[in-house]
């Protein structure tokens, strides 16, 4: 219910095409799950945190910025 309200009411450009090539984000979640598992074997807080940033960041953050930019 409250994803179609947004639907509405967010600009979102309605003839845009989003077919981005798959190969970055694949190679930032690798990185990032390499990194977090890195973390867990040396027992650092901060590399489990930058890894599980990577992976959030190539999964979901990358692809809905490069949506609502419109980019490219």
């Amino acid at each position: 219910m409250l994803a179609l309200l947004l639907a509405d009411v967010l600009p979102i450009p309605r003839n845009f095409e989003f077919s981005p090539d798959p190969g970055p984000y694949i190679a930032i979640f690798g990185i990032g799950f390499m990194i977090a598992v890195l973390g867990h074997i040396a027992q650092s807080k901060t590399l489990i945190a930058a890894g599980l940033l990577m992976i959030i960041g190539s999964t979901v953050l990358l692809p809905l910025g490069f949506y609502f930019g419109g980019g490219s």
